[in-house]
Formats: C-alpha cells, sequence, structure tokens
C-alpha cells in the first residue's frame, strides 16, 4: 500500500507535464502557482531541495517494500520448509509402521505355512460327497430296519 502511495505522489509530483523545477528559499519548499501567476500555467514548481527530497522518499520507499517482500518471502519460506518437515516426520514414522506391519504379517504367514499340515483325507471336496453319502446310507439303513422291527412287533 505504502509503495502505490509512493508510487502516485512521485508520479502527481515529478511526472505530470505541469511541474516544473523553481528555486524559492534554502528550506525547499514546493510552492503551488496557478495561471497568471509568473508561470504560464498552472502546477506546482520544486526547488532543488524538495525535488531531491521527493526522489529519496520515492527511491526510499521503494527499498523498504523491497526488503518488506524479501522478509516476508523469507518468512514464508521458512514456514513452508518448517511444514514439510514436519509431513516428512510423520510420512517416515507411518512407513514405519507399515513396514513393521508387512514384517510381522510375512513372519506370521510363514510360520503359518510351516506348521499347519491340513489333513489329506478331510482337505478335499470328494471326501465330504463321501461322507455325506456315507452318513446318507447309514441313516437310510438304520430307518428300514427300526421300520421293519415295528412293523415285526405290531404282528405277534
Amino acid at each position: 500500500m505504502h509503495l502505490k502511495i509512493g508510487i502516485i505522489t512521485f508520479l502527481t509530483i515529478i511526472a505530470i507535464p505541469s511541474t516544473a523545477y523553481a528555486q524559492d528559499d534554502a528550506n525547499g519548499i514546493a510552492k503551488y502557482i496557478k495561471k497568471g501567476d509568473l508561470a504560464p500555467f498552472s502546477g506546482m514548481l520544486l526547488d532543488d531541495r524538495a525535488a531531491i527530497t521527493n526522489k529519496v522518499r520515492f527511491e526510499t520507499i521503494e527499498k523498504l517494500h523491497a526488503n518488506e517482500i524479501e522478509h516476508t518471502k523469507a518468512l514464508l519460506n521458512a514456514e513452508h520448509t518448517a511444514a514439510l518437515a514436519v509431513l516428512q516426520v510423520k510420512l517416515d514414522r507411518e512407513t514405519q509402521l507399515h513396514t513393521l506391519d508387512i514384517e510381522f504379517l510375512e513372519k506370521e504367514n510363514k510360520f503359518l505355512r510351516d506348521n499347519y499340515d491340513p489333513p489329506g483325507f478331510w482337505s478335499s471336496w470328494k471326501s465330504g460327497i463321501i461322507v455325506g453319502a456315507s452318513a446318507t446310507v447309514i441313516i437310510l439303513l438304520a430307518s428300514s430296519y427300526s421300520i421293519e422291527k415295528l412293523h415285526m412287533l405290531s404282528h405277534q
């Protein structure tokens, strides 16, 4: 904001075509004149001291704003660097935890493969069909035997 005001002030005082230099006194005072005064135009006359003072003010404001911009850039850069460092620490921690989880699961998987031996007969689906069919035959035989016994008892 100060830079804009400085630029506008500089342009108003220095760059407008109606501005002219005039020596008044040693205090560096800017004098306003109107058309019909000693100068044939309306505008502002500056003596050397006032012109130099305005130029120095503009350059000083320009340097201050440049320094402020660099300072702000450095602060933002430091903040972003710190935020990146925090994120990197979190990423490293999560990576380490997941690596430990993977190692544990791999060890558990190896242990189960090495120590678990499924029985050969019971592991196939064919054995399930054989067991089911056998159980059905046994149940049918037992029920027919029971029915025959009941029939014989009832005829006696």
